[in-house]
């Protein structure tokens, strides 16, 4: 079975942690990384290449559709 490596980027803490729980019990994904505001999401998609990214939009420092498209921009 093919597993999937999931980034999630979320300011709120609850809701991180909630997403995390959920897809690290989950057959077939594997969580690469947590950031908690987009410059910290953008890091991260960087180092870890995830299948998939779970983000919020509105984020500090870079909201979500700025770090996709630098994200885009640079591969």
């Amino acid at each position: 079975m093919t597993e999937f490596q999931v980034a999630i980027a979320e300011d709120n803490p609850q809701m991180l942690n909630l997403l995390g729980n959920m897809l690290e019990k989950e057959n077939g994904f594997r969580v690469v990384g947590k950031a908690a505001d987009g410059s910290a999401a953008y890091e991260m998609i960087v180092k870890t290449k995830p299948d998939l990214v779970l983000m919020d939009v509105i984020m500090p420092n870079m909201d979500g559709i700025a770090v996709m498209e630098k994200s885009k921009r640079e591969q």
